[in-house]
């Protein structure tokens, strides 16, 4: 081989060599371009959820609203004006735009937006809003913040969410970032064990919400994402409660704030509990306990509860090894794991630690006593642990001042509770302790009505006044002589009951009642219901919103004679300003029942059991409609 074919032959080599490198790089560049096409399509994946879960859908108009809102500014009135008549026509989409552009530095184009943001939130109704929504919404705009806080709450309160769309719509346009996040809370339910809502939640929620890039409004995108899927919106309620909790707030907002971030930690706990792991659940329960450490019994019986009804014994016991020294500190901490422990179905265990917080002394050395065991009487009866409850009662009895305020609440209480219970003449027996006491003292009695009238202005608390705990005395004595059929010892009793309590419209009823077979006596009785009944419409007509007049024209009529359709107008009205309340749905119950619409009254009163179980004399209510109802049937 010649050297000439021996340099060929070399050359060559060296070029298959050199295309074999050369493609060998090819393949790995286009390996790893696909791996990082793929990795970052990945990482896009999530962040498109993100954006998507988060992030508001794109204002098309955003532009253009930026250009006319420069536009209010210009030195030529025509423009001004024509900018501002656009912003009207593209109407609420650009709201959030106009909102920022309030604090402004040019003081013209402020002054138009707060002009616009106010045109453009004048009407907060729409047409197919629900009559209990237009009612409560009908005059938003003329409150000052509280107001409208308080709207919010009653919106939030609204059986079915029949305010659902009206509180995205707050949520969305209100001017107050207080206002419109506490709208967010309200739809989350955060107060409630397991929230039901409508099948078309989700898409309702969005397109309620709308391009609204408030804060809030994240937390409304999230609940749509979380109803459709609970436990991946996990980590983004995580992110949205820390970034919330960094959020700069002025000095007015701190306390509302703080309730607010409060409410989500507590929304997070449910999450956890329903789809999280123990772990992850008892971690969010530590930064819940944490963060309100001031309502610390409150706020783990309500953690108990929602445990119990989960069916997680595992986690109630971790709860309860976590958290056992500091319930043990106080009566009220005892009382809890009592309370958790009874529903968990460890009767022995319950009464072991109901016992416990029985025999603590106060929690704190200075508090007085009686204050204390009244505090835990109310708490207990209201979650329907009668004797628990009535045992505290009995102990301030025997063992408060006589005639003391603590003395005569817990006499009162007392026997209401045996009432409820239809232990009529015990409970007009405790009354009489009181009633013995103070009447033959006339500065006694004087003495305990300033008492009692300074404790309810102080603490607003019900403590009766002396006529009130003789009126009821007799009262009690009458339902007791009912109850044997002594009905001339309980007309007697009435009479003397009237005397004291002349306004009292339980006391009207039952002398209604039992002058059904004397026409004088009934002639009598209908004549102090008109006179009655005049009074409480001249409070309606001075205070439309006066929910007790309200309700008591309602309950008198409704449970004696009149209009039975007017009663039934008066009891919503009552709802409208204070919804959710037992009382008052009992007394709607009972204007249908006697308006003869069977079925909405036991819609009504089953309402009020829930809300109150542990009250017998709603119980025993609905019990009689349902009767009836059978009874119709047949």
């Amino acid at each position: 081989m010649s050297i000439g074919q021996l340099l060929t032959g070399n050359a060559r080599s060296q070029a298959r060599r050199l295309a074999r490198v050369t493609w060998l790089c090819v393949f790995v560049y286009v390996f790893v371009c696909a791996f990082v096409c793929v990795f970052f399509a990945g990482s896009l994946g999530v962040a498109g959820e993100s954006t998507s879960v988060t992030e508001p859908p794109p204002f098309l108009d955003q532009e253009r609203v930026a250009l006319l809102l420069t536009q209010l500014g210009d030195t030529r009135y025509v423009t001004r004006r024509r900018a501002e008549q656009e912003l009207l026509q593209i109407g609420l989409p650009a709201f959030d735009q106009i909102d920022a552009a309030t604090s402004e530095a040019d003081p013209e184009v402020s002054a138009s937006c707060r002009f616009l943001r106010s045109e453009l939130t004048r009407r907060w109704t729409r047409r197919d809003d629900p009559l209990e929504v237009k009612r409560l919404v009908r005059s938003y705009s003329d409150y000052e913040e509280n107001g409208r806080l308080a709207i919010v709450a009653q919106l939030g309160s609204l059986s079915d969410h029949l305010g659902q769309a009206t509180l995205c719509r707050i949520c969305r346009y209100d001017t107050s970032p207080v206002v419109a996040r506490q709208a967010a809370i309200e739809l989350l339910a955060t107060t409630e064990w397991e929230p039901s809502y409508p099948a078309d939640a989700p898409s309702l929620l969005r397109e309620a919400i709308g391009t609204s890039r408030r804060p809030a409004a994240t937390w409304i995108r999230l609940l749509a994402y979380q109803l459709e899927s609970p436990s991946p919106s996990i980590p983004f309620w995580k992110e949205a409660i820390e970034r919330n909790s960094k959020e700069a707030i002025g000095v007015a907002e701190k306390r509302a704030s703080a309730s607010q971030q409060l409410a989500l930690r507590l929304h997070l706990v449910r999450l956890e509990l329903l789809h999280g792991s123990r772990d992850d659940f008892l971690h969010a329960v530590a930064s819940l306990l944490e963060a309100s450490s001031e309502t610390f019994e409150p706020t783990f019986a309500k953690l108990a509860e929602w445990t119990v009804a989960a069916q997680s014994s595992d986690r109630l016991d971790a709860l309860f090894d976590t958290y056992e020294s500091k319930l043990a500190n106080s009566k009220g901490g005892l009382y809890t794991a009592a309370m958790a422990r009874a529903k968990q179905g460890k009767t022995d265990l319950a009464e072991k630690l109901a016992n416990a917080a029985f025999e603590r002394p106060p929690s704190e050395p200075t508090r007085n006593p009686s204050d204390e065991a009244l505090q835990q009487a109310s708490q207990l009866q209201a979650k329907g642990y009668v004797e628990w409850a009535r045992r505290e009662l009995r102990r301030v009895v025997k063992e408060a001042t006589v005639a003391s305020v603590p003395h005569a609440t817990a006499c009162y209480l007392l026997a209401n509770s045996l009432h409820d219970w239809q232990l009529d003449e015990e409970a007009a027996d405790t009354l009489d302790i009181i009633t013995n006491a103070l009447k033959t003292n006339a500065t006694a009695r004087k003495t305990y009505n300033q008492r009692a009238l300074q404790q309810n202005r102080r603490f607003q608390q019900r403590a009766p006044s002396y006529d009130t705990l003789v009126a009821y005395s007799h009262f009690y004595r009458a339902c007791h002589y009912q109850a044997e059929g002594n009905r001339d010892q309980q007309w007697k009793s009435l009479e003397q009951a009237i005397k004291v309590g002349p306004n009292d419209i339980d006391i009207l009823i039952a002398m209604y009642h039992a002058s059904e077979d004397n026409p004088e006596r009934r002639r009598q009785v209908k004549e102090r219901m008109k006179k009655r009944l005049q009074m409480v419409e001249h409070q309606i007509e001075d205070h439309s919103n006066d929910a007790n007049a309200c309700n008591e024209w309602a309950w008198l009529v409704s449970n004696t004679e009149g209009d039975f359709e007017k009663a039934v107008r008066y009891s919503l009205r009552s709802l409208e300003v204070s919804p959710g309340s037992a009382g008052l749905l009992d007394t709607l119950a009972c204007c249908y029942f006697a308006a003869g619409d069977l079925e909405k009254a036991i819609q009504h009163q089953s309402r009020a059991v829930k809300l109150s179980p542990h009250l017998q004399v709603l119980r025993r209510q609905l019990t009689r409609f349902e009767k009836t109802m059978k009874e119709s049937e047949q």
